[in-house]
């Protein structure tokens, strides 16, 4: 019989006339109800869910010397995204684990880690592997599986015939739109294309130079600024990497002369940045040498090696790490909300590595999280993250029974419906939807280094594809000099600014065309509060422009801290029209202004970040959507509020006011009305202090509030103590009143102590924290004299 038939016959037991019946049934059912719990619970522990398993892969050093701080970010935050999801009940009810490879960057390492991952027989997706020429190899492997992979490859046409592969990077062909369109703006004539013997991502860009030169020469469109010749078809070299990644130098040098002899009047370089320093290197003695294009690698890295050697023409690079000086606002955000998550991904040195490895130096340690190698490690990992969690979004329409080959096939279906312009992933690092290729949807900037400046920015020009067409959007340069902010208020949470904003461009973009996405908006007139008063304005193509700018602005405060606390004050843009684009580049780090007037609050640090609006709109048939993604930008100032006031107002009575507690603690007990009347005394001002003292409006309590509470309750633990002493009196027990006394004496000076440790450390931080420097200062002393 089964428990829920016994359970049918304990009820009609239970309603039975015969006493003895009920009385069984009474019996029995509390244990029959056990019996079910148990069994339950067995029957849950004994067929807990399969789980399933995502594989990410990435690619260490070659020379297993270190392990890349990129790699320790992909790491950590897959695996905080797989918690996440299995937080949220995992993928079509079932956990989610991880599986890593690592392939070295060679691709024998990448073919077994494939056929490795593909032999897992609860495999449902993979994420990574960022090489179109390691990729090449195995996506057979993969498409003909129907395994769903976000891969890091940007040749579309190796994976175009498998459905289930996408990248995460953008497609080398929207890349070739931007070059191209460069080429022609700037018409070059004698292009020179030095790339990696081998690459694949190499040959479509030379191949794509090739096709655009040769058209040119074709059709005979222009003379040539320098000597009015023609245009001339590509010159390719292709050269080859050594074990130690560098290229020959014979090579480079017969390279380099061939170029000065076809006088090329500019070089592409798809070397990586260590062969693009040494090429470079040797480029540069050559008169009057042409600009420079880097498609693969950072033109930050090279000039970085080639340090005092400057290369003295432009150089070029196409942009995959955003807007040069500006930070990704969404990773900025979830940083200041999470400190105490790991942030900083420094390069480690292998426990394990080869002797050969004795050579290198360990790497500097990274101190700040918003330096460049840092930056750029995070927001690998973060994507990873991201396309991870988009693997689980894509997976919501599986059924909770769903095999691995069902739940292949429903990832693969969600990740295809996430297409430009009809569906959007919101993620940590990126918004995801992807182009028809199946490559995700991301801007491709052009970024210049000119020959007669230091720093690196966008160039004036840049070509977004954008519903078909390939839009040119110019570049605004933009300085915000901040004469003073006032006026927090943070129960309205707004602030009011005075600040002079001077911009630049290419593009006839003027004032009226920048919204202030965060100004505050008057309830009456639903207008901006901001008033603007031109200052100076150019007259030539690309003139400065100079307004003075009084506004009041929005922001959102987090007042746990409070009156303690830090806050981000911020100065957004973005364009007033969706038709109308542009792009804002900051002026360096160096050439901001950080000191500014402030009512009660001290400036820390500042930094310009970026993201995107999703703008929903009717598209041209009737029940039609359309997403357009809509850059804005933002100047960012941390300001720590000045509590001066704070601790003439609060703190200083309040430590006068447990002082005149303590003291009362040595009047005698048979006293016991006068130490009572100043007890209450003190609880009754502390209560009236804090109903005194300007409060802010927050949901949770404050450092203000914690501070108040941990007073009231020592003062009335004092006074419970007091009275307990006068009763110990009254009855003659002198020995247990006396320790009580004692406790009472050691008691609030002991609170005191750790309120003070407590408000120092909200206040100034860790180390200001008097228990940790003298905690030090011990350290040091008893180490100086063992020394």
């Amino acid at each position: 019989m089964t428990l829920a038939g016994a359970f049918e016959r304990l009820s009609a037991l239970g309603q039975s006339s015969i006493p003895w019946r009920g009385a069984i049934a009474c019996i029995l059912s509390p244990a029959l109800a056990a019996i079910a719990v148990i069994a339950s619970v067995a029957a849950t522990h004994a067929a807990p869910p399969t789980p399933v398993t995502i594989a990410v892969m990435y690619s260490s050093d070659r020379n297993r010397c270190f392990t890349p701080g990129v790699v320790t970010s992909i790491r950590h935050f897959t695996a905080q995204r797989a918690k996440q999801i299995n937080d949220a009940g995992g993928i079509a009810g079932r956990p989610l684990q991880i599986q890593y490879f690592d392939d070295f960057a060679t691709a024998q390492t990448t073919s077994r880690n494939v056929d490795a991952a593909l032999r897992l027989p609860d495999l449902i997706g993979i994420v990574g592997m960022s090489s179109s020429t390691r990729g090449q190899g195995v996506v057979e492997r993969v498409g003909s599986a129907g395994v769903p992979w976000i891969s890091g490859m940007s040749r579309g046409d190796i994976y175009a015939r498998f459905p289930t592969v996408f990248s995460m990077e953008p497609a080398v062909s929207d890349e070739i739109v931007a070059v191209r369109r460069f080429i022609n703006a700037k018409k070059f004539k004698r292009p020179a294309f030095i790339g990696l013997d081998g690459d694949i991502y190499a040959a479509s860009i030379a191949d794509a130079i090739g096709g655009e030169s040769e058209a040119n020469a074709s059709s005979g469109d222009g003379d040539d600024n320098a000597n009015n010749t023609a245009s001339a078809p590509l010159q390719t070299h292709w050269l080859k990497r050594n074990a130690d990644y560098t290229l020959d130098d014979d090579a480079i040098e017969k390279t380099v002369t061939a170029i000065r002899k076809a006088r090329a009047d500019v070089v592409f370089l798809a070397v990586h940045s260590g062969g693009g320093a040494q090429f470079l290197r040797k480029l540069r003695k050559v008169a009057n040498p042409p600009p420079a294009f880097v498609v693969l690698g950072r033109v930050s890295r090279i000039k970085r090696l080639l340090a005092s050697e400057r290369y003295p023409a432009d150089m070029f690079e196409l942009g995959r790490e955003g807007v040069p000086e500006v930070y990704n606002e969404r990773l900025q955000q979830r940083i200041w909300k999470n400190p105490n998550d790991q942030w900083i991904f420094d390069d480690v040195r292998n426990t394990k590595a080869p002797a050969s490895c004795e050579k290198f130096i360990d790497p500097t340690p990274i101190t700040d999280v918003r330096e460049r190698k840092n930056r750029r490690a995070v927001g690998r990992g973060a994507q990873h993250g991201d396309a991870l969690m988009l693997m689980a979004e894509a997976a919501k329409g599986a059924a909770a029974d769903s095999d691995i080959a069902a739940l292949r096939k429903t990832i693969a279906k969600g990740l295809a419906a996430h297409r430009t312009g009809q569906k959007m992933f919101r993620g940590w690092w990126q918004d995801w939807s992807f182009t028809q290729a199946r490559a995700v949807a991301e801007q491709t900037l052009l970024i210049r280094q000119r020959s007669d400046e230091t720093d690196i920015t966008l160039a004036p020009r840049q070509y977004v594809p954008r519903s078909g067409d390939v839009l040119d959007v110019p570049v605004v340069y933009t300085a915000v000099d901040v004469v003073r902010l006032f006026r927090v208020d943070s129960n309205e949470k707004t602030f009011m600014a005075e600040f002079y904003l001077s911009f630049r461009t290419a593009g006839d973009v003027s004032l009226p065309d920048i919204e202030f996405t965060n100004a505050f908006r008057s309830p009456l007139s639903n207008e901006p509060v901001i008033s603007a008063r031109r200052i100076y304005a150019a007259e030539d193509n690309q003139g400065l422009q100079l307004w003075r700018i009084t506004g009041k602005f929005t922001f959102d405060p987090e007042l746990a801290d409070y009156p303690f606390d830090r806050q981000r004050f911020s100065i957004s843009f973005q364009p007033s029209k969706t038709t109308e684009p542009f792009f804002i580049q900051p002026p360096p780090t160096r050439l901001r202004k950080t000191e500014f007037k402030t009512d009660g609050w001290k400036s820390e640090s500042a930094y310009v970040g970026s993201d995107q609006d999703i703008i929903s709109v009717v598209g041209t048939r009737a029940g039609d959507r359309v997403i357009l993604p809509l850059d804005k930008f933002n100047y960012t100032w941390i300001m720590k509020r000045k509590a001066t006031d704070y601790y003439l107002q609060v703190i200083v009575p309040l430590i006068v006011i447990l002082a005149v507690t303590w003291l009362s603690v040595f009047i005698p007990s048979e006293r016991l009305e006068s130490v009572v009347a100043i007890q209450v005394t003190a609880l009754l001002s502390s209560i009236a202090l804090y109903l005194a003292i300007p409060k802010v409006d927050y949901d949770r309590a404050t450092v203000s509030d914690i501070v108040f509470v941990v007073t009231y309750t020592a003062i009335s633990v004092m006074l419970g103590l007091s009275i307990l002493r006068a009763n110990l009196n009254a009855r003659d027990a002198q020995r247990l009143a006396t320790t009580v006394k004692i406790f009472q004496l050691a008691l609030l000076p002991l609170i005191v102590l750790f309120m003070s440790e407590f408000i120092l450390t909200q206040s100034a931080g860790d180390e200001a924290s008097p228990l940790r420097n003298l905690l030090t200062l011990l350290t040091g002393s008893v180490t100086t004299r063992v020394l």
